[in-house]
């Protein structure tokens, strides 16, 4: 099972994230859970705008990581993502994360599977224990549980939608 994050703060963002689902399921597979969605102020930038946050679980088409990412970074451009600073947080319309893979770890120049940051984003780990109760982290050897006590990120998370 592939688990994704999703997160918008610009534009309408309630459709940012219906459309970005329609479009996970057309070119990344089969969308199997969907999380609530979740607002919350933004992380390791400041920005007045606040974040929608959801997580998926998919049965991907392809197993090749390589190929779900050049299709996440499709959707995102099809959207009107446009990327301004390399490597550095900014708002934006749509954010597509990767957060886990079944209990794959790969790491590589280009992908981290769990999400390097994964444990340290309250806004990506309740979604997460939402559709993936019972995973666990194969590097920290934590459960999803366990990860949100240990978090570090105490923000306020505010429940917007089923």
């Amino acid at each position: 099972m592939l688990y994704l994050g999703l997160g918008t703060n610009i534009g309408n963002r309630l459709k940012n994230i219906e459309l970005a689902y329609n479009l996970i399921n057309k070119h990344i597979g089969i969308i199997k859970q969907k999380s609530s969605i979740w607002e919350s102020n933004s992380w390791g930038f400041v920005s007045t705008n606040k974040f929608y946050n959801s997580a998926c679980s998919i049965e991907p088409y392809s197993k090749h990581v390589g190929e779900i990412m050049n299709q996440i970074l499709y959707i995102e451009k099809k959207m009107g993502r446009v990327r301004t600073k390399f490597n550095s947080y900014e708002d934006r319309i749509i954010d597509i994360d990767i957060l886990a893979f079944d209990n794959n770890i790969i790491c590589n120049d280009n992908i981290s599977i769990p999400h390097p940051k994964l444990h340290q984003r309250l806004f990506a780990l309740i979604p997460l224990k939402e559709i993936a109760p019972e995973w666990n982290h194969p590097l920290l050897k934590l459960n999803i549980d366990d990860l949100i006590k240990q978090c570090i990120d105490k923000s306020e998370l505010l429940f917007v939608k089923h």
